[in-house]
């Protein structure tokens, strides 16, 4: 992990890790630089403060915080910040403040509640370094934390907004409840033309992150290319990097999984080529991984789907059975086309069998993105 002082990526975060750890660290990794973390702010933050940032005077804090019940967690990133803002007389003065970034794959009810407690352990962390006799000064204030939860899931994020919200009868109190908002920046929440208009490395991130089925991957990947453009080689290698290993981790569970293999072989040529060429080879790399992909699962379905077709078919009928492997094949990842290719059905039928599956497993489509950014 790269020290605060630092602004480079370590692909090494990744090892070691379980499938889960490596989809929730995934951002920290690539949010570790400060380049990225100003990126993701300016692009999906709709607030005054953010254009005062000095990307210069960012500063990541490695701290873990001891919560009430004494266990030691570690917040997903805190950045400490200064901007400059002017005293009445004219004369300049820096300003302190705190960033705190959660990353969220699930819907997480007591949200508020985490947030509170992280931002009492950065207060207390901070009153630490101040002189006493400052903190007891009429004049003296604590530093502003602006907390934001980053959140990757599919369902919707149903968790309450403000704190209040999770007081009982809040309603009969007035300003005199503790309060306070968080800022929600909802990748599902942006629709792709706004990403591929942004185009910058939390963009691209986002624009692919939105992928749930192996068969969107090779869409999506293509789609890439003219933001590939925009980034700096740094970027570019980072997010090959984030990329490749988010993807065998998403879908390893498949029985796809093993077949994915060859786009950590593509990206790793690819990370090995001059930078112009990188970006330049980027669709031939991948023409030649999807040949290699396609042809071995048309064997590999080719093969299933007559074990599979025999044993159905001598016990519901030939067209059942091809249904049956049909359904089987889709289990296993391969895409729509090469399925009715195997089975001699339809891709309607296919298609239909798709819906079916998604429907049976309680996956829901995607929902439509509002557009906008997080207020």
């Amino acid at each position: 992990m790269p020290s605060s002082s630092g602004d480079r990526w370590e692909d090494g975060l990744f090892a070691q890790e379980s499938p889960r750890d490596i989809h929730d660290r995934g951002y920290k990794y690539l949010l570790s630089s400060k380049r990225t973390f100003v990126q993701l702010l300016r692009s999906f933050v709709r607030s005054a403060w953010v254009a005062d940032i000095d990307e210069t005077r960012l500063e990541r804090l490695d701290k873990s915080y001891v919560l009430p019940d004494f266990r030691e967690k570690e917040a997903d990133l805190v950045y400490r910040l200064v901007i400059v803002d002017q005293n009445n007389d004219g004369t300049p003065i820096e300003r302190i403040f705190y960033v705190l970034l959660e990353h969220q794959s699930t819907v997480d009810p007591q949200m508020p509640y985490r947030l509170l407690v992280y931002l009492l352990e950065i207060w207390r962390d901070h009153l630490k370094n101040v002189d006493p006799r400052q903190v007891a000064r009429r004049n003296f204030r604590l530093p502003p934390i602006v907390p934001i939860v980053l959140y990757n899931g599919r369902p919707t994020w149903t968790a309450p907004r403000r704190f209040r919200d999770l007081i009982d009868a809040d309603e009969r109190f007035g300003p005199e409840l503790v309060d306070f908002e968080y800022i929600l920046i909802d990748v599902h929440r942006y629709r792709d033309e706004e990403l591929q208009a942004v185009a910058n490395l939390m963009a691209a991130v986002f624009f692919i992150d939105r992928v749930r089925q192996p068969d969107e991957i090779r869409e999506r990947l293509r789609a890439l290319v003219a933001m590939l453009v925009r980034l700096t080689p740094d970027e570019r290698r980072a997010f090959f990097h984030w990329l490749a290993t988010m993807l065998r981790a998403r879908f390893q569970d498949q029985a796809r999984s093993e077949e994915l293999s060859w786009f950590e072989k593509a990206f790793d040529r690819l990370l090995g080529e001059e930078e112009e060429a990188m970006v330049t080879n980027f669709e031939r790399v991948l023409d030649e991984a999807f040949r290699r992909e396609r042809e071995q699962g048309r064997r590999a379905g080719l093969e299933e789907g007559r074990r599979v077709g025999l044993e159905e078919g001598r016990r519901a009928g030939l067209e059942e059975g091809r249904r049956q492997t049909a359904r089987r094949l889709l289990e296993r990842g391969l895409d729509e086309a090469l399925v009715a290719e195997v089975t001699e059905l339809s891709l309607e039928e296919v298609r239909r069998l798709r819906a079916a599956l998604r429907s049976e497993s309680g996956e829901t489509p995607p929902p439509s993105d509002a557009a906008g950014r997080a207020d």
